[in-house]
C-alpha cells in the first residue's frame, strides 16, 4: 500500500514539473544541483509592435548564489548568446539591483535564491513568430564555484499575444 502511494506520488511530482514546463510563453528548465534556470515571457506571442519583453529565470539551491553584470572580488557574469534564434532583432538584458555577499574575505555581488534578468527585445518583423534560443553560461557559487551552460529554447508566434501567468514578474 504505502509503495504504491510512494509511485503515485513520485508520478505527480513528475508530471506536475513536465506540466509546468510547458507553460506558454516558458522555455523548459534547464536543471543541475545547484541551479535551475529557463526563459520566460511576458506574453504568449509577438505583438504586433515586435517588442518582446522576456525573462531569463533563475532558481539557485539554499545557499547558492549567482552573479551580478559586475561581480566584485570574484565571480562572473552571466552571459547569454542568441546566435541560434530567429526573427530577433534585437536584445538587452537588465540587470536586477544584486545583494552583497562576503566569503573569505571576497566582497560579491549577486543573487540567492531566485531572480528573473529582464530582457528587452525586439522582433526583425512583428508579423512573424520567433525562435529564441538562447546559450546560456554562468557560475554558481557556495563555498565552491561551479561554471554551468543551458540551452534554452522558446517559440513565440505571430499574432494576438495574451499575457503569461509570470508576467508581472518581469515588467
Amino acid at each position: 500500500m504505502r509503495l504504491g502511494f510512494a509511485i503515485a506520488l513520485i508520478g505527480l511530482v513528475f508530471w506536475t514539473a513536465s506540466a509546468r514546463a510547458q507553460e506558454p510563453g516558458a522555455s523548459a528548465w534547464a536543471a543541475n544541483d545547484q541551479a535551475r534556470v529557463r526563459l520566460v515571457a511576458a506574453a504568449t506571442g509577438v505583438p504586433e509592435s515586435g517588442r518582446l519583453t522576456l525573462g531569463i529565470e533563475f532558481r539557485l539551491a539554499p545557499g547558492w548564489k549567482t552573479y551580478w553584470r559586475s561581480p566584485g572580488d570574484a565571480g562572473f557574469p552571466m552571459r547569454v548568446d542568441w546566435a541560434g534564434s530567429s526573427n530577433l532583432e534585437r536584445s538587452e538584458i537588465q540587470w536586477p539591483a544584486p545583494k552583497r555577499f562576503t566569503l573569505f574575505g571576497l566582497d560579491t555581488f549577486g543573487y540567492a535564491e531566485r531572480v528573473v534578468f529582464p530582457v528587452e527585445a525586439a522582433a526583425a518583423n512583428p508579423a512573424e513568430p520567433v525562435a529564441l534560443r538562447a546559450s546560456v553560461e554562468y557560475l554558481v557559487c557556495e563555498q565552491i564555484c561551479v561554471p554551468h551552460a543551458a540551452a534554452l529554447a522558446l517559440d513565440l508566434p505571430a499574432g494576438a499575444a495574451a499575457p503569461t501567468p509570470f508576467a508581472h514578474e518581469i515588467d
